[in-house]
Protein backbone atom coordinates (compact mmCIF):
# COMPACT_ATOMS: atom_id res chain seq x y z
CA UNK A 1 0.00 0.00 0.00
CA UNK A 2 3.17 2.44 0.96
CA UNK A 3 4.44 1.73 -2.18
CA UNK A 4 1.17 3.01 -4.37
CA UNK A 5 0.75 6.12 -2.27
CA UNK A 6 4.41 7.22 -2.47
CA UNK A 7 3.87 6.53 -6.59
CA UNK A 8 0.35 8.22 -6.48
CA UNK A 9 2.39 10.92 -4.84
CA UNK A 10 4.61 11.32 -7.59
CA UNK A 11 1.85 11.03 -10.37
CA UNK A 12 -0.07 13.75 -8.51
CA UNK A 13 3.37 16.30 -8.25
CA UNK A 14 3.99 15.56 -11.97
CA UNK A 15 0.68 16.40 -13.54
CA UNK A 16 0.71 19.90 -11.52
CA UNK A 17 3.94 20.99 -13.29
CA UNK A 18 2.34 22.93 -15.87
CA UNK A 19 5.41 23.26 -17.51
CA UNK A 20 6.60 19.41 -17.39
CA UNK A 21 3.24 18.53 -18.73
CA UNK A 22 3.42 20.89 -21.70
CA UNK A 23 6.91 19.20 -22.51
CA UNK A 24 5.75 16.07 -21.89
CA UNK A 25 2.33 16.28 -23.85
CA UNK A 26 2.35 19.15 -26.00
CA UNK A 27 5.48 18.80 -27.48
CA UNK A 28 5.11 15.52 -28.82
CA UNK A 29 1.54 16.35 -30.64
CA UNK A 30 2.98 19.45 -32.00
CA UNK A 31 6.19 17.82 -33.20
CA UNK A 32 3.91 14.86 -34.98
CA UNK A 33 2.22 17.52 -36.77
CA UNK A 34 4.89 19.17 -38.07
CA UNK A 35 7.35 15.69 -39.31
CA UNK A 36 4.54 13.79 -40.36
CA UNK A 37 3.51 16.52 -42.75
CA UNK A 38 6.61 17.94 -44.09
CA UNK A 39 8.48 14.57 -44.13
CA UNK A 40 5.52 12.30 -45.14
CA UNK A 41 7.36 11.66 -48.58
CA UNK A 42 9.63 9.79 -46.71
CA UNK A 43 7.63 7.41 -45.38
CA UNK A 44 5.29 4.70 -47.74
CA UNK A 45 2.21 5.25 -46.91
CA UNK A 46 1.63 9.23 -47.71
CA UNK A 47 3.91 9.19 -50.81
CA UNK A 48 5.24 6.39 -52.55
CA UNK A 49 9.36 4.84 -51.87
CA UNK A 50 10.12 5.87 -54.90
CA UNK A 51 11.64 9.19 -55.28
CA UNK A 52 10.69 12.48 -57.79
CA UNK A 53 13.50 12.51 -60.34
CA UNK A 54 14.61 14.76 -63.66
CA UNK A 55 16.66 12.29 -66.09
CA UNK A 56 18.58 14.04 -68.69
CA UNK A 57 19.03 12.44 -71.94
CA UNK A 58 21.23 12.73 -74.91
CA UNK A 59 20.30 9.60 -77.64
CA UNK A 60 22.52 9.18 -80.35
CA UNK A 61 20.42 5.90 -81.33
CA UNK A 62 17.64 6.32 -83.19
CA UNK A 63 16.44 2.86 -83.13
CA UNK A 64 13.53 1.13 -81.81
CA UNK A 65 15.18 0.11 -78.44
CA UNK A 66 16.48 3.50 -77.84
CA UNK A 67 12.95 5.36 -78.17
CA UNK A 68 11.11 2.71 -76.07
CA UNK A 69 13.67 2.81 -72.86
CA UNK A 70 12.54 6.56 -72.99
CA UNK A 71 9.20 6.53 -74.10
CA UNK A 72 7.69 2.97 -72.99
CA UNK A 73 9.89 2.53 -70.15
CA UNK A 74 10.92 5.38 -68.14
CA UNK A 75 7.32 6.87 -69.07
CA UNK A 76 5.47 4.02 -68.15
CA UNK A 77 2.58 4.38 -66.68
CA UNK A 78 3.96 3.06 -63.25
CA UNK A 79 7.24 5.29 -63.60
CA UNK A 80 5.83 8.42 -65.39
CA UNK A 81 4.74 10.13 -61.83
CA UNK A 82 7.94 9.89 -60.30
CA UNK A 83 10.21 10.65 -63.57
CA UNK A 84 10.34 13.56 -65.55
CA UNK A 85 12.65 13.37 -69.31
CA UNK A 86 14.56 15.87 -69.79
CA UNK A 87 16.03 15.54 -73.82
CA UNK A 88 19.27 17.07 -74.59
CA UNK A 89 21.45 17.59 -77.69
CA UNK A 90 24.68 16.45 -76.53
CA UNK A 91 26.65 14.56 -73.92
CA UNK A 92 28.12 17.62 -72.52
CA UNK A 93 24.89 18.96 -71.43
CA UNK A 94 23.89 15.97 -69.79
CA UNK A 95 26.80 16.51 -67.64
CA UNK A 96 26.26 20.13 -67.16
CA UNK A 97 22.72 19.65 -66.40
CA UNK A 98 23.98 17.11 -63.27
CA UNK A 99 26.70 19.74 -62.22
CA UNK A 100 24.05 22.19 -62.37
CA UNK A 101 21.59 20.34 -60.36
CA UNK A 102 19.11 20.59 -63.30
CA UNK A 103 18.99 17.09 -63.44
CA UNK A 104 19.09 14.12 -61.08
CA UNK A 105 20.56 11.35 -63.32
CA UNK A 106 21.83 11.60 -66.54
CA UNK A 107 21.38 9.16 -69.58
CA UNK A 108 23.68 9.11 -72.28
CA UNK A 109 22.47 6.36 -74.91
CA UNK A 110 25.52 5.78 -77.81
CA UNK A 111 25.38 5.11 -81.39
CA UNK A 112 23.69 1.89 -83.10
CA UNK A 113 22.52 0.90 -79.43
CA UNK A 114 19.26 -0.68 -81.13
CA UNK A 115 21.53 -2.79 -83.66
CA UNK A 116 24.19 -3.45 -81.39
CA UNK A 117 21.99 -5.33 -78.91
CA UNK A 118 20.09 -7.37 -81.59
CA UNK A 119 23.26 -8.15 -83.40
CA UNK A 120 24.83 -9.49 -79.88
CA UNK A 121 27.64 -7.06 -80.18
CA UNK A 122 29.02 -5.27 -76.66
CA UNK A 123 27.59 -2.13 -76.26
CA UNK A 124 26.31 -0.18 -72.93
CA UNK A 125 24.47 2.66 -71.80
CA UNK A 126 25.85 5.40 -69.63
CA UNK A 127 24.21 6.48 -66.17
CA UNK A 128 25.52 9.74 -64.42
CA UNK A 129 24.52 10.48 -61.03
CA UNK A 130 24.41 13.33 -58.53
CA UNK A 131 26.82 12.39 -55.47
CA UNK A 132 24.30 13.66 -53.29
CA UNK A 133 21.30 11.45 -54.96
CA UNK A 134 23.11 8.32 -55.07
CA UNK A 135 19.49 6.41 -54.46
CA UNK A 136 17.82 8.25 -57.90
CA UNK A 137 20.92 6.92 -60.00
CA UNK A 138 20.98 3.29 -58.54
CA UNK A 139 17.43 3.26 -59.40
CA UNK A 140 17.84 4.16 -63.21
CA UNK A 141 20.82 2.37 -63.17
CA UNK A 142 19.06 -0.99 -62.30
CA UNK A 143 15.96 -0.32 -64.76
CA UNK A 144 18.68 0.41 -67.40
CA UNK A 145 20.53 -2.23 -66.79
CA UNK A 146 17.54 -4.81 -66.69
CA UNK A 147 16.04 -3.62 -69.80
CA UNK A 148 18.96 -3.55 -71.97
CA UNK A 149 19.78 -7.10 -70.37
CA UNK A 150 16.52 -8.57 -71.59
CA UNK A 151 16.68 -6.78 -74.73
CA UNK A 152 20.33 -8.53 -75.41
CA UNK A 153 18.95 -12.06 -73.61
CA UNK A 154 15.78 -12.17 -76.58
CA UNK A 155 18.15 -10.85 -79.60
CA UNK A 156 19.79 -13.90 -78.60
CA UNK A 157 17.15 -16.17 -78.27
CA UNK A 158 15.35 -15.07 -81.40
CA UNK A 159 18.81 -15.87 -83.64
CA UNK A 160 18.85 -19.56 -82.19
CA UNK A 161 15.19 -19.64 -82.66
CA UNK A 162 15.67 -18.66 -86.44
CA UNK A 163 18.28 -20.96 -86.44
CA UNK A 164 16.13 -24.05 -85.56
CA UNK A 165 12.96 -23.28 -87.44
CA UNK A 166 15.72 -23.28 -90.33
CA UNK A 167 16.86 -26.38 -89.77
CA UNK A 168 13.67 -28.49 -88.74
CA UNK A 169 11.05 -26.41 -91.74
CA UNK A 170 10.77 -29.22 -94.35
CA UNK A 171 12.82 -28.35 -97.79
CA UNK A 172 9.52 -28.89 -99.41
CA UNK A 173 7.99 -26.01 -97.57
CA UNK A 174 7.50 -22.79 -99.69
CA UNK A 175 9.78 -20.14 -99.12
CA UNK A 176 7.43 -17.44 -98.63
CA UNK A 177 5.70 -19.61 -95.85
CA UNK A 178 8.90 -19.91 -94.09
CA UNK A 179 9.85 -16.38 -94.18
CA UNK A 180 6.09 -15.57 -93.28
CA UNK A 181 6.83 -17.80 -89.87
CA UNK A 182 10.45 -15.63 -88.95
CA UNK A 183 8.75 -12.66 -89.50
CA UNK A 184 6.21 -13.07 -87.19
CA UNK A 185 8.55 -15.05 -84.49
CA UNK A 186 11.29 -12.31 -84.90
CA UNK A 187 8.42 -9.76 -84.01
CA UNK A 188 6.91 -11.37 -81.50
CA UNK A 189 10.44 -11.70 -80.15
CA UNK A 190 11.21 -8.46 -80.57
CA UNK A 191 8.02 -6.74 -78.91
CA UNK A 192 9.08 -9.15 -75.73
CA UNK A 193 12.60 -7.18 -75.79
CA UNK A 194 10.73 -3.92 -75.71
CA UNK A 195 8.00 -4.32 -73.91
CA UNK A 196 7.96 -1.53 -70.91
CA UNK A 197 7.51 -4.30 -68.26
CA UNK A 198 9.94 -2.11 -65.82
CA UNK A 199 7.54 -1.60 -63.14
CA UNK A 200 7.98 -0.53 -59.15
CA UNK A 201 5.96 -2.85 -56.79
CA UNK A 202 6.18 -1.37 -53.49
CA UNK A 203 4.32 -3.81 -50.59
CA UNK A 204 4.43 -3.07 -47.57
CA UNK A 205 6.03 -5.88 -44.89
CA UNK A 206 2.29 -5.79 -42.76
CA UNK A 207 -1.33 -5.64 -44.44
CA UNK A 208 -1.43 -1.95 -44.38
CA UNK A 209 0.91 0.89 -45.44
CA UNK A 210 2.06 2.84 -43.00
CA UNK A 211 1.60 6.94 -43.35
CA UNK A 212 3.74 9.54 -42.31
CA UNK A 213 1.43 10.77 -39.51
CA UNK A 214 1.29 7.38 -38.24
CA UNK A 215 5.11 7.08 -38.47
CA UNK A 216 5.65 10.23 -35.93
CA UNK A 217 2.95 9.45 -33.76
CA UNK A 218 4.72 6.15 -32.95
CA UNK A 219 8.73 7.90 -33.13
CA UNK A 220 7.12 10.89 -30.97
CA UNK A 221 5.46 8.77 -28.43
CA UNK A 222 8.88 6.70 -28.31
CA UNK A 223 11.08 9.85 -28.17
CA UNK A 224 9.32 11.85 -25.08
CA UNK A 225 8.82 8.49 -23.08
CA UNK A 226 12.38 8.64 -23.21
CA UNK A 227 12.35 11.63 -21.29
CA UNK A 228 10.43 9.98 -18.35
CA UNK A 229 14.18 8.32 -17.36
CA UNK A 230 15.45 11.27 -16.79
CA UNK A 231 12.30 12.98 -15.19
CA UNK A 232 12.20 10.08 -12.56
CA UNK A 233 15.40 10.20 -11.98
CA UNK A 234 15.71 13.92 -11.16
CA UNK A 235 12.18 13.50 -9.01
CA UNK A 236 14.76 10.62 -6.94
CA UNK A 237 18.11 13.87 -6.86
CA UNK A 238 15.42 16.41 -5.70
CA UNK A 239 14.46 14.44 -2.77
CA UNK A 240 17.94 13.48 -2.22
CA UNK A 241 18.96 17.32 -2.06
CA UNK A 242 16.40 18.70 -0.23
CA UNK A 243 16.57 15.76 2.42
CA UNK A 244 13.00 14.29 1.99
CA UNK A 245 14.52 11.27 1.19
CA UNK A 246 16.46 11.04 4.21
CA UNK A 247 13.30 11.88 6.61
CA UNK A 248 11.34 9.47 4.32
CA UNK A 249 13.72 6.50 5.40
CA UNK A 250 13.94 7.36 8.91
CA UNK A 251 10.14 6.48 8.60
CA UNK A 252 8.90 2.70 9.27
CA UNK A 253 8.85 2.84 5.65
CA UNK A 254 11.10 0.45 3.88
CA UNK A 255 13.89 1.66 1.53
CA UNK A 256 12.68 -1.01 -0.87
CA UNK A 257 9.03 0.19 -0.43
CA UNK A 258 10.04 3.64 -1.15
CA UNK A 259 12.49 2.70 -4.66
CA UNK A 260 9.51 0.72 -6.05
CA UNK A 261 6.91 3.88 -5.23
CA UNK A 262 9.56 5.56 -7.41
CA UNK A 263 9.67 3.16 -9.99
CA UNK A 264 6.09 2.51 -10.20
CA UNK A 265 5.15 6.47 -10.31
CA UNK A 266 7.32 6.91 -13.35
CA UNK A 267 5.79 3.98 -14.72
CA UNK A 268 2.21 4.98 -13.94
CA UNK A 269 2.80 8.57 -15.54
CA UNK A 270 4.30 7.07 -18.43
CA UNK A 271 1.31 4.89 -19.02
CA UNK A 272 -1.11 7.60 -18.58
CA UNK A 273 0.90 10.02 -20.81
CA UNK A 274 0.80 7.46 -23.66
CA UNK A 275 -2.47 7.03 -23.16
CA UNK A 276 -3.34 10.56 -23.69
CA UNK A 277 -1.09 10.90 -26.23
CA UNK A 278 -2.74 7.89 -28.54
CA UNK A 279 -5.99 8.81 -28.16
CA UNK A 280 -5.66 12.89 -29.10
CA UNK A 281 -3.35 11.64 -32.15
CA UNK A 282 -6.20 9.40 -32.90
CA UNK A 283 -8.82 12.07 -32.55
CA UNK A 284 -6.78 14.84 -33.93
CA UNK A 285 -4.77 13.34 -36.49
CA UNK A 286 -6.62 10.51 -37.84
CA UNK A 287 -3.54 8.23 -36.28
CA UNK A 288 -4.53 4.52 -36.82
CA UNK A 289 -2.48 2.98 -34.02
CA UNK A 290 -3.44 -0.75 -35.46
CA UNK A 291 -6.15 -3.02 -35.95
CA UNK A 292 -5.82 -4.41 -32.42
CA UNK A 293 -5.46 -1.75 -30.44
CA UNK A 294 -4.45 -4.12 -27.31
CA UNK A 295 -1.31 -4.92 -29.22
CA UNK A 296 -0.05 -0.60 -29.23
CA UNK A 297 -1.68 -0.74 -25.26
CA UNK A 298 0.92 -4.14 -25.01
CA UNK A 299 4.31 -2.26 -25.87
CA UNK A 300 3.65 1.15 -24.51
CA UNK A 301 2.98 -0.80 -21.26
CA UNK A 302 6.04 -2.86 -22.18
CA UNK A 303 8.13 0.29 -22.81
CA UNK A 304 7.07 2.43 -20.02
CA UNK A 305 8.08 -0.27 -17.59
CA UNK A 306 11.60 -0.01 -19.73
CA UNK A 307 11.69 3.80 -19.37
CA UNK A 308 10.91 3.40 -15.49
CA UNK A 309 13.50 1.14 -15.05
CA UNK A 310 15.98 3.15 -16.56
CA UNK A 311 15.16 5.95 -14.41
CA UNK A 312 16.43 4.40 -11.30
CA UNK A 313 19.77 3.18 -13.16
CA UNK A 314 20.08 6.94 -13.81
CA UNK A 315 19.49 7.97 -10.66
CA UNK A 316 21.93 5.50 -9.06
CA UNK A 317 24.51 6.27 -11.35
CA UNK A 318 24.69 10.19 -11.06
CA UNK A 319 24.69 12.61 -8.72
CA UNK A 320 22.88 15.83 -9.04
CA UNK A 321 20.21 17.46 -11.32
CA UNK A 322 22.23 19.44 -13.57
CA UNK A 323 23.77 15.98 -14.59
CA UNK A 324 20.58 14.36 -15.22
CA UNK A 325 19.58 17.70 -17.48
CA UNK A 326 22.44 16.89 -19.81
CA UNK A 327 21.30 13.60 -19.92
CA UNK A 328 18.04 14.57 -21.12
CA UNK A 329 19.29 17.15 -23.73
CA UNK A 330 22.18 15.36 -24.82
CA UNK A 331 21.34 11.39 -24.30
CA UNK A 332 17.95 11.15 -24.77
CA UNK A 333 18.13 13.23 -27.89
CA UNK A 334 21.62 11.06 -29.26
CA UNK A 335 19.13 7.67 -28.27
CA UNK A 336 16.22 8.81 -29.80
CA UNK A 337 17.97 9.35 -33.15
CA UNK A 338 19.13 6.55 -33.07
CA UNK A 339 16.09 4.62 -32.74
CA UNK A 340 14.77 6.68 -35.82
CA UNK A 341 12.82 8.99 -34.07
CA UNK A 342 13.67 12.20 -36.22
CA UNK A 343 15.14 10.06 -39.52
CA UNK A 344 13.34 6.56 -40.45
CA UNK A 345 16.14 3.83 -39.81
CA UNK A 346 15.86 2.77 -43.50
CA UNK A 347 18.15 5.41 -44.27
CA UNK A 348 20.26 5.06 -42.23
CA UNK A 349 23.92 3.33 -43.04
CA UNK A 350 24.13 -0.66 -42.24
CA UNK A 351 26.35 0.38 -39.16
CA UNK A 352 24.00 2.28 -37.48
CA UNK A 353 21.36 0.08 -38.23
CA UNK A 354 22.54 -2.15 -35.82
CA UNK A 355 23.68 0.28 -33.08
CA UNK A 356 20.07 1.26 -33.17
CA UNK A 357 19.25 -2.07 -31.71
CA UNK A 358 20.42 -0.99 -28.29
CA UNK A 359 18.31 1.35 -27.71
CA UNK A 360 14.99 0.50 -26.05
CA UNK A 361 12.79 3.52 -27.99
CA UNK A 362 14.17 1.33 -31.45
CA UNK A 363 12.05 -1.50 -30.40
CA UNK A 364 9.28 0.38 -29.20
CA UNK A 365 9.17 2.81 -32.39
CA UNK A 366 9.12 -0.22 -34.52
CA UNK A 367 6.36 -2.13 -33.17
CA UNK A 368 4.49 0.19 -32.86
CA UNK A 369 4.82 0.86 -36.77
CA UNK A 370 4.60 -2.89 -37.25
CA UNK A 371 1.36 -3.45 -35.50
CA UNK A 372 -0.15 -0.19 -37.69
CA UNK A 373 1.05 -1.82 -40.47
CA UNK A 374 -0.82 -5.08 -39.27
CA UNK A 375 1.11 -7.66 -37.51
CA UNK A 376 0.39 -10.98 -35.36
CA UNK A 377 1.03 -11.42 -31.79
CA UNK A 378 3.80 -14.07 -32.15
CA UNK A 379 6.22 -10.90 -34.14
CA UNK A 380 5.96 -8.91 -31.13
CA UNK A 381 7.35 -11.96 -28.54
CA UNK A 382 10.94 -10.30 -29.72
CA UNK A 383 10.34 -6.17 -28.78
CA UNK A 384 7.93 -7.18 -25.27
CA UNK A 385 11.15 -9.76 -24.42
CA UNK A 386 13.50 -6.96 -24.71
CA UNK A 387 12.04 -3.94 -23.40
CA UNK A 388 10.81 -6.18 -20.17
CA UNK A 389 14.56 -7.12 -19.77
CA UNK A 390 15.92 -4.01 -20.03
CA UNK A 391 12.68 -2.62 -17.70
CA UNK A 392 14.00 -5.14 -15.24
CA UNK A 393 17.39 -5.30 -15.49
CA UNK A 394 18.09 -1.27 -14.82
CA UNK A 395 15.31 -1.64 -11.76
CA UNK A 396 17.57 -3.82 -10.23
CA UNK A 397 20.80 -2.55 -10.97
CA UNK A 398 19.40 0.98 -9.96
CA UNK A 399 17.53 -0.32 -6.85
CA UNK A 400 20.57 -2.47 -5.23
CA UNK A 401 22.69 0.73 -5.65
CA UNK A 402 20.32 3.22 -4.47
CA UNK A 403 19.67 1.16 -1.70
CA UNK A 404 23.42 1.57 -0.83
CA UNK A 405 23.13 5.33 -0.99
CA UNK A 406 20.02 4.87 1.07
CA UNK A 407 22.01 3.18 4.06
CA UNK A 408 24.86 5.70 3.55
CA UNK A 409 22.47 9.00 3.75
CA UNK A 410 20.33 6.72 6.54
Amino acid sequence: MKVFMIASKDVVIRFRDRKGLMLMVLMPLLLTAILGAALSDMIGGDQNLMPKMTISVYSEDNGELARRLVDDVLQSEELKPYIKIKMLASSKEVLTSIENGKGDVGIIIPKDFSQNVFENRATKIEVLQDPGKETAGQIVSSIVTSYTNRAAAVAIASKEVIEDLAMSIPATQPSNDFQQIIRQVTAELQEAALSANAKVIEQPIGKNPVSGMQYYAAAMAAMFLLFNATVGAKSILNERSTETLARLINTPTSRGSILLGKFFGTLIYSVVQFFIFMGVTHFLYGVNWGEDLLQSILIGICYSFAVSGLSMAIAAMISSETAADVVAGIGVQILSALGGSMVPISMFPELLRKIAHITPNYWALNSFVDIMGGTSWQTLLMPVSVLMSIGLVSLLIGTWRLQLIRRRIG
